[in-house]
């Protein structure tokens, strides 16, 4: 009969499906990466082989700034709302979830339609500053839409993650993104087109790539725990400070 030492060294009930079920999914998105990758690799070389030296320039000089542009419009919230999202369906919190939701949505759509506009107003004293040609500032103000894209797909990824399976996030950033990019590049080889066709090509496919994130989320208990975060009793709209005073100890 084990003693009561070894009866503490027992794992307990179910840990060992909870950790097949975390190197599957660690797998698929290892996978998925890899994937992306290639087909990544597959699309940059198409498009550096068939766009002129100054489109290509253009494209990749506008391209270079969305990184940027994806993070001041969600004014760095982007690696903080796994958090929040997690910290509020545990405590069961629904109406702070969804608060977090919304928030972070406007904050997406507001910033970007003022990056957009500025952008849009600023264009003249763009050309022969930072840009030397009308057309590169063109690319660069079409390119520019895919910040708020790029940021709410980012961001629905986070609720993926929390909400869902890897599965899902594998479907939709390794696969569907980078096989709607490629398409793109596809079209503008049998099309002729030009660096402008590019951008508003990559657009769509980051709009195309959004639409599919609204798509209902797989199996039943996700859905239901999407469900009840979506159909709260209120909305309390919270912060990065909201969440600093709520992990903070109480000091009464």
């Amino acid at each position: 009969m084990p003693g009561a030492g070894e009866r503490l060294l027992d794992p307990p009930a179910g840990l060992g499906h909870a950790a097949t079920k975390e190197i599957r999914g660690s797998s698929l998105l290892l996978l998925g990466r890899v994937i992306a990758m290639a087909v990544n690799l597959l699309t940059q070389v198409l498009i550096v082989r068939y766009l002129t030296k100054a489109d290509f320039g253009a494209f990749a000089y506008a391209l270079s700034f969305v990184t940027a542009a994806r993070v001041a419009v969600t004014l760095g919230h982007e690696r903080t709302i796994t958090r929040f999202l997690t910290l509020y369906e545990e405590e069961r919190a629904y109406d702070k979830l969804f608060g977090t939701l919304i928030m972070e949505v406007v904050i997406i759509c507001g910033m970007g339609a003022v990056l957009l506009l500025g952008t849009l107003l600023l264009r003249g004293a763009l050309v022969g500053s930072l840009i030397d040609e009308p057309t590169a500032a063109t690319i660069l103000w079409i390119i520019l839409l895919m910040a708020p894209l790029d940021a709410l797909n980012r961001f629905t990824e986070r609720i993926f993650a929390v909400f869902s399976h890897p599965r899902a996030i594998f479907a939709r950033r390794y696969i569907l993104s980078p096989l709607l990019r490629l398409s793109v590049v596809l079209a503008l080889i049998a099309a002729h087109g030009s660096g402008v066709f590019l951008a508003t090509g990559y657009v769509l496919a980051s709009l195309i790539g959004l639409a599919f994130s609204f798509w209902p989320l797989p199996g039943h208990t996700a859905r239901s725990r999407l469900a009840a975060a979506l159909q709260p009793p209120k909305t309390h709209f919270s912060s990065p400070r909201d969440l600093r005073v709520h992990s903070t100890p109480s000091q009464h």
